[in-house]
Protein backbone atom coordinates (compact mmCIF):
# COMPACT_ATOMS: atom_id res chain seq x y z
CA UNK A 1 0.00 0.00 0.00
CA UNK A 2 1.26 3.46 -0.91
CA UNK A 3 -0.31 5.83 1.60
CA UNK A 4 -0.47 9.62 1.62
CA UNK A 5 -2.02 11.20 4.72
CA UNK A 6 -3.17 14.37 3.00
CA UNK A 7 -4.75 17.31 4.79
CA UNK A 8 -7.92 17.15 2.65
CA UNK A 9 -8.10 13.40 2.03
CA UNK A 10 -6.21 10.17 2.57
CA UNK A 11 -5.05 8.39 -0.60
CA UNK A 12 -4.15 4.70 -0.79
CA UNK A 13 -2.71 3.00 -3.88
CA UNK A 14 -2.83 -0.81 -3.85
CA UNK A 15 0.00 -2.48 -5.76
CA UNK A 16 0.81 -6.11 -6.49
CA UNK A 17 4.46 -7.04 -6.91
CA UNK A 18 5.21 -9.33 -9.83
CA UNK A 19 8.34 -10.99 -11.13
CA UNK A 20 9.34 -8.14 -13.43
CA UNK A 21 7.09 -5.24 -12.47
CA UNK A 22 4.67 -3.84 -9.94
CA UNK A 23 1.04 -3.56 -11.03
CA UNK A 24 -1.42 -1.04 -9.63
CA UNK A 25 -4.61 -2.97 -8.84
CA UNK A 26 -6.74 -0.40 -7.00
CA UNK A 27 -6.99 3.09 -5.54
CA UNK A 28 -8.96 4.44 -2.58
CA UNK A 29 -9.55 7.93 -1.23
CA UNK A 30 -11.16 8.96 2.06
CA UNK A 31 -11.92 12.57 3.10
CA UNK A 32 -10.27 13.77 6.30
CA UNK A 33 -13.07 14.62 8.75
CA UNK A 34 -13.22 18.16 10.17
CA UNK A 35 -12.44 18.75 13.82
CA UNK A 36 -10.20 20.41 16.37
CA UNK A 37 -7.68 17.55 16.58
CA UNK A 38 -4.36 17.86 14.71
CA UNK A 39 -4.79 17.00 11.05
CA UNK A 40 -2.44 13.98 11.40
CA UNK A 41 -4.75 12.45 14.02
CA UNK A 42 -7.85 12.96 11.90
CA UNK A 43 -6.10 11.66 8.78
CA UNK A 44 -4.87 8.54 10.59
CA UNK A 45 -8.40 7.84 11.82
CA UNK A 46 -9.70 8.19 8.26
CA UNK A 47 -6.94 5.84 7.06
CA UNK A 48 -7.89 3.18 9.62
CA UNK A 49 -11.51 3.35 8.49
CA UNK A 50 -10.50 3.13 4.83
CA UNK A 51 -8.30 0.08 5.42
CA UNK A 52 -11.02 -1.62 7.41
CA UNK A 53 -13.82 -1.04 4.93
CA UNK A 54 -11.55 -1.89 1.99
CA UNK A 55 -10.33 -5.14 3.55
CA UNK A 56 -6.73 -3.93 3.43
CA UNK A 57 -5.70 -4.45 7.08
CA UNK A 58 -3.34 -7.33 6.25
CA UNK A 59 -1.52 -5.63 3.36
CA UNK A 60 1.90 -4.01 3.76
CA UNK A 61 1.67 -0.23 4.26
CA UNK A 62 4.33 2.27 3.17
CA UNK A 63 3.76 5.81 4.41
CA UNK A 64 4.68 9.22 3.00
CA UNK A 65 6.08 11.81 5.40
CA UNK A 66 4.71 15.28 4.55
CA UNK A 67 7.18 17.57 2.84
CA UNK A 68 6.92 20.30 5.46
CA UNK A 69 8.43 17.82 7.94
CA UNK A 70 11.41 17.14 5.68
CA UNK A 71 14.47 19.28 5.00
CA UNK A 72 15.79 19.03 1.44
CA UNK A 73 19.38 19.92 0.55
CA UNK A 74 21.60 19.77 -2.53
CA UNK A 75 25.15 19.22 -1.27
CA UNK A 76 28.34 19.55 -3.30
CA UNK A 77 31.56 17.82 -2.35
CA UNK A 78 34.94 18.41 -3.96
CA UNK A 79 35.74 14.72 -4.23
CA UNK A 80 34.42 11.80 -6.27
CA UNK A 81 34.50 8.03 -6.21
CA UNK A 82 33.75 7.50 -2.52
CA UNK A 83 31.99 4.35 -1.41
CA UNK A 84 28.45 4.99 -0.20
CA UNK A 85 29.34 4.31 3.43
CA UNK A 86 32.05 6.98 3.35
CA UNK A 87 29.82 9.40 1.44
CA UNK A 88 27.10 8.87 4.06
CA UNK A 89 29.50 10.06 6.76
CA UNK A 90 30.35 13.16 4.73
CA UNK A 91 26.66 13.91 4.16
CA UNK A 92 25.95 13.50 7.87
CA UNK A 93 28.74 15.86 8.85
CA UNK A 94 27.51 18.50 6.38
CA UNK A 95 23.91 18.18 7.57
CA UNK A 96 24.98 18.61 11.17
CA UNK A 97 26.76 21.82 10.18
CA UNK A 98 23.73 23.18 8.30
CA UNK A 99 20.77 22.07 10.44
CA UNK A 100 20.05 23.03 14.07
CA UNK A 101 20.13 19.40 15.23
CA UNK A 102 22.75 16.96 16.41
CA UNK A 103 23.52 14.16 13.98
CA UNK A 104 22.12 11.60 16.43
CA UNK A 105 18.75 13.39 16.25
CA UNK A 106 18.54 13.16 12.43
CA UNK A 107 17.30 10.52 10.02
CA UNK A 108 18.36 11.10 6.42
CA UNK A 109 18.83 9.52 3.03
CA UNK A 110 20.42 10.77 -0.17
CA UNK A 111 20.86 10.10 -3.86
CA UNK A 112 23.89 10.93 -5.97
CA UNK A 113 22.99 13.38 -8.75
CA UNK A 114 24.49 13.69 -12.25
CA UNK A 115 28.20 14.60 -12.17
CA UNK A 116 29.06 18.16 -11.23
CA UNK A 117 31.35 18.35 -14.25
CA UNK A 118 28.70 17.03 -16.65
CA UNK A 119 27.79 18.73 -19.94
CA UNK A 120 25.20 20.96 -18.24
CA UNK A 121 27.58 22.33 -15.63
CA UNK A 122 29.03 25.77 -15.85
CA UNK A 123 27.33 27.75 -18.62
CA UNK A 124 27.80 31.01 -20.50
CA UNK A 125 29.78 33.46 -18.42
CA UNK A 126 30.23 30.94 -15.60
CA UNK A 127 33.40 29.11 -14.65
CA UNK A 128 33.46 25.36 -15.28
CA UNK A 129 32.26 23.34 -12.30
CA UNK A 130 34.91 21.42 -10.44
CA UNK A 131 35.03 17.66 -10.47
CA UNK A 132 33.19 16.34 -7.44
CA UNK A 133 30.06 14.70 -6.11
CA UNK A 134 26.61 16.25 -5.85
CA UNK A 135 23.83 14.69 -3.77
CA UNK A 136 20.18 15.40 -3.07
CA UNK A 137 19.46 14.85 0.63
CA UNK A 138 16.18 14.41 2.51
CA UNK A 139 16.45 14.75 6.29
CA UNK A 140 14.02 14.72 9.18
CA UNK A 141 14.29 14.43 12.95
CA UNK A 142 13.78 11.19 14.82
CA UNK A 143 11.13 12.97 16.86
CA UNK A 144 9.04 13.86 13.79
CA UNK A 145 9.30 10.37 12.31
CA UNK A 146 8.48 8.79 15.66
CA UNK A 147 5.42 11.01 15.99
CA UNK A 148 4.18 10.00 12.53
CA UNK A 149 4.69 6.32 13.32
CA UNK A 150 3.04 6.74 16.72
CA UNK A 151 -0.07 8.37 15.26
CA UNK A 152 -0.35 5.58 12.67
CA UNK A 153 0.21 2.83 15.25
CA UNK A 154 -2.47 4.30 17.53
CA UNK A 155 -4.92 3.43 14.73
CA UNK A 156 -3.51 -0.08 14.14
CA UNK A 157 -1.39 0.91 11.13
CA UNK A 158 2.28 -0.08 11.30
CA UNK A 159 4.17 1.07 8.17
CA UNK A 160 6.98 -1.02 6.72
CA UNK A 161 8.74 2.18 5.65
CA UNK A 162 8.46 5.98 5.71
CA UNK A 163 9.37 7.91 2.55
CA UNK A 164 10.05 11.64 2.21
CA UNK A 165 7.39 13.26 0.03
CA UNK A 166 9.12 15.84 -2.21
CA UNK A 167 11.61 13.63 -4.14
CA UNK A 168 9.16 10.75 -4.68
CA UNK A 169 7.55 12.24 -7.77
CA UNK A 170 10.44 11.10 -9.95
CA UNK A 171 9.09 7.55 -9.77
CA UNK A 172 5.75 8.57 -11.22
CA UNK A 173 7.03 11.06 -13.79
CA UNK A 174 9.08 8.37 -15.53
CA UNK A 175 5.78 6.64 -16.38
CA UNK A 176 4.30 9.85 -17.77
CA UNK A 177 6.81 10.91 -20.42
CA UNK A 178 4.04 11.18 -22.99
CA UNK A 179 2.20 13.63 -20.73
CA UNK A 180 5.18 15.81 -19.91
CA UNK A 181 6.24 15.79 -23.59
CA UNK A 182 9.85 16.40 -22.61
CA UNK A 183 12.92 14.35 -23.52
CA UNK A 184 14.67 12.78 -20.55
CA UNK A 185 17.42 15.41 -20.81
CA UNK A 186 14.96 18.27 -20.06
CA UNK A 187 14.00 18.78 -16.40
CA UNK A 188 10.28 18.70 -15.54
CA UNK A 189 9.00 20.46 -12.43
CA UNK A 190 6.11 18.72 -10.67
CA UNK A 191 3.82 21.13 -8.80
CA UNK A 192 1.51 19.16 -6.50
CA UNK A 193 -0.85 21.85 -5.21
CA UNK A 194 -2.55 20.34 -2.16
CA UNK A 195 -4.83 21.59 0.61
CA UNK A 196 -2.22 22.88 3.10
CA UNK A 197 1.04 22.59 1.19
CA UNK A 198 2.53 22.47 -2.30
CA UNK A 199 5.18 19.88 -3.07
CA UNK A 200 7.74 20.70 -5.77
CA UNK A 201 10.08 18.25 -7.44
CA UNK A 202 12.33 18.82 -10.47
CA UNK A 203 12.87 15.55 -12.32
CA UNK A 204 15.37 14.73 -15.05
CA UNK A 205 16.27 11.36 -16.49
CA UNK A 206 13.99 9.56 -14.04
CA UNK A 207 15.66 11.09 -10.98
CA UNK A 208 14.78 13.93 -8.63
CA UNK A 209 17.44 16.64 -8.84
CA UNK A 210 15.78 19.32 -6.69
CA UNK A 211 12.82 19.30 -4.30
CA UNK A 212 11.11 21.42 -1.68
CA UNK A 213 7.71 21.97 -0.05
CA UNK A 214 5.88 25.29 0.22
CA UNK A 215 3.49 25.94 3.08
CA UNK A 216 0.76 27.28 0.81
CA UNK A 217 -2.16 25.37 -0.67
CA UNK A 218 -5.79 25.43 -1.67
CA UNK A 219 -6.94 26.19 1.88
CA UNK A 220 -5.34 29.63 1.66
CA UNK A 221 -7.44 30.39 -1.43
CA UNK A 222 -10.61 29.27 0.33
CA UNK A 223 -9.80 31.45 3.35
CA UNK A 224 -9.25 34.43 1.04
CA UNK A 225 -12.69 33.91 -0.50
CA UNK A 226 -14.28 33.51 2.93
CA UNK A 227 -12.75 36.83 4.06
CA UNK A 228 -13.69 38.65 0.86
CA UNK A 229 -17.40 37.72 1.05
CA UNK A 230 -17.65 37.20 4.82
CA UNK A 231 -19.01 33.66 4.47
CA UNK A 232 -18.27 30.43 6.38
CA UNK A 233 -15.27 28.39 5.27
CA UNK A 234 -17.42 25.48 4.03
CA UNK A 235 -19.48 27.80 1.83
CA UNK A 236 -16.34 29.41 0.39
CA UNK A 237 -14.85 25.96 -0.27
CA UNK A 238 -17.96 24.90 -2.15
CA UNK A 239 -17.95 28.12 -4.19
CA UNK A 240 -14.29 27.64 -5.07
CA UNK A 241 -14.91 24.10 -6.30
CA UNK A 242 -18.00 25.09 -8.30
CA UNK A 243 -17.02 28.44 -9.80
CA UNK A 244 -13.43 29.22 -8.83
CA UNK A 245 -11.42 30.63 -11.72
CA UNK A 246 -8.29 32.71 -12.17
CA UNK A 247 -7.88 34.93 -15.24
CA UNK A 248 -4.75 34.94 -17.43
CA UNK A 249 -3.94 35.92 -21.02
CA UNK A 250 -4.21 32.24 -21.94
CA UNK A 251 -7.72 31.94 -20.44
CA UNK A 252 -9.30 35.38 -20.18
CA UNK A 253 -12.90 34.15 -19.80
CA UNK A 254 -14.11 30.95 -18.09
CA UNK A 255 -16.63 28.66 -19.74
CA UNK A 256 -19.15 29.32 -16.96
CA UNK A 257 -18.89 33.13 -17.15
CA UNK A 258 -22.53 33.52 -18.15
CA UNK A 259 -23.73 31.34 -15.29
CA UNK A 260 -21.64 33.03 -12.60
CA UNK A 261 -21.54 36.80 -13.10
CA UNK A 262 -19.23 37.17 -10.06
CA UNK A 263 -16.41 35.19 -11.74
CA UNK A 264 -14.30 38.33 -12.37
CA UNK A 265 -14.41 39.28 -8.68
CA UNK A 266 -13.58 35.69 -7.69
CA UNK A 267 -10.62 35.72 -10.06
CA UNK A 268 -9.38 38.99 -8.59
CA UNK A 269 -9.41 37.55 -5.04
CA UNK A 270 -7.76 34.29 -6.09
CA UNK A 271 -5.05 35.87 -8.25
CA UNK A 272 -3.99 38.17 -5.38
CA UNK A 273 -3.84 35.22 -2.99
CA UNK A 274 -1.81 33.18 -5.50
CA UNK A 275 0.97 35.77 -5.84
CA UNK A 276 2.97 34.61 -2.76
CA UNK A 277 2.91 31.10 -4.23
CA UNK A 278 4.05 32.44 -7.61
CA UNK A 279 6.92 34.28 -5.90
CA UNK A 280 8.03 31.08 -4.17
CA UNK A 281 7.77 29.10 -7.42
CA UNK A 282 9.97 31.62 -9.20
CA UNK A 283 12.48 31.44 -6.36
CA UNK A 284 12.44 27.65 -6.65
CA UNK A 285 13.34 27.82 -10.35
CA UNK A 286 16.19 30.22 -9.55
CA UNK A 287 17.43 28.06 -6.64
CA UNK A 288 17.32 24.93 -8.79
CA UNK A 289 19.43 26.63 -11.44
CA UNK A 290 21.89 27.96 -8.88
CA UNK A 291 22.37 24.62 -7.11
CA UNK A 292 22.16 22.15 -10.00
CA UNK A 293 22.98 24.23 -13.13
CA UNK A 294 19.65 23.03 -14.56
CA UNK A 295 16.31 24.76 -15.09
CA UNK A 296 12.86 23.19 -15.62
CA UNK A 297 11.65 23.14 -19.22
CA UNK A 298 8.05 22.19 -18.43
CA UNK A 299 5.66 21.98 -15.49
CA UNK A 300 3.40 19.05 -14.56
CA UNK A 301 0.52 20.35 -12.41
CA UNK A 302 -1.35 17.94 -10.15
CA UNK A 303 -3.03 17.77 -6.75
CA UNK A 304 -6.57 18.66 -5.73
CA UNK A 305 -5.71 22.36 -5.67
CA UNK A 306 -4.43 22.06 -9.24
CA UNK A 307 -8.02 21.60 -10.44
CA UNK A 308 -8.78 25.29 -9.90
CA UNK A 309 -10.16 26.73 -13.13
CA UNK A 310 -7.56 28.57 -15.20
CA UNK A 311 -4.66 27.72 -12.87
CA UNK A 312 -2.59 25.95 -15.55
CA UNK A 313 -2.73 28.96 -17.86
CA UNK A 314 -2.11 31.35 -14.97
CA UNK A 315 1.03 29.46 -13.91
CA UNK A 316 2.25 29.22 -17.51
CA UNK A 317 1.95 32.99 -17.89
CA UNK A 318 3.58 33.84 -14.57
CA UNK A 319 6.42 31.31 -14.81
CA UNK A 320 7.04 31.52 -18.55
CA UNK A 321 6.91 27.72 -18.84
CA UNK A 322 4.45 25.35 -20.54
CA UNK A 323 2.16 23.72 -17.98
CA UNK A 324 0.37 20.39 -18.48
CA UNK A 325 -1.98 18.46 -16.22
CA UNK A 326 -3.27 14.92 -15.87
CA UNK A 327 -6.54 13.65 -17.30
CA UNK A 328 -8.69 10.52 -17.17
CA UNK A 329 -6.73 9.24 -20.16
CA UNK A 330 -3.63 9.09 -17.95
CA UNK A 331 -5.39 7.24 -15.13
CA UNK A 332 -4.90 3.63 -16.39
CA UNK A 333 -1.12 4.01 -16.38
CA UNK A 334 -1.03 5.92 -13.12
CA UNK A 335 -3.62 4.38 -10.80
CA UNK A 336 -4.50 1.16 -12.61
CA UNK A 337 -7.25 0.01 -14.96
CA UNK A 338 -9.69 -0.91 -12.18
CA UNK A 339 -9.62 2.53 -10.55
CA UNK A 340 -9.67 4.29 -13.92
CA UNK A 341 -12.78 2.34 -14.89
CA UNK A 342 -14.53 3.80 -11.84
CA UNK A 343 -13.74 7.33 -13.07
CA UNK A 344 -11.06 8.00 -10.45
CA UNK A 345 -9.04 11.11 -11.34
CA UNK A 346 -5.30 10.67 -11.73
CA UNK A 347 -4.18 14.14 -10.65
CA UNK A 348 -4.58 13.67 -6.90
CA UNK A 349 -2.96 10.22 -6.79
CA UNK A 350 0.52 11.03 -8.04
CA UNK A 351 2.30 11.02 -4.67
CA UNK A 352 0.66 7.87 -3.30
CA UNK A 353 1.35 6.14 -6.61
CA UNK A 354 5.03 7.08 -6.44
CA UNK A 355 5.40 5.17 -3.16
CA UNK A 356 4.82 1.83 -4.89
Amino acid sequence: LGIELGAFSVKVVVAQAGFRQTTIVDYFEQPVPPGDEPVEERAARALAELLRTGGLENDVPHLVQPGDQVSMRVLDFGFAGLKRADLEKAVGAELEAQLPHDLDDLLYDFEVLPPVNGPSAGGPGRPPAQVGTRVLVAASTRERVARLLGVAKAHQVEPRSVLAAPPLYARAVTRLDAVTACPSSVPVMVIDHGHLRTNLCVVMGGRAIFARTLSRGGRHLTEAMARAWNVPFAEAERAKHESGFVISPGEPVPAHAGEHPAWAAISDVLSRELMPLIRDLRQTVVACRAQTDLSPGRVLLCGGGGRLGGLSSFLAHELGLPVVGLSLDDAPRLIGVAAAARGVSADAALLAHAVV
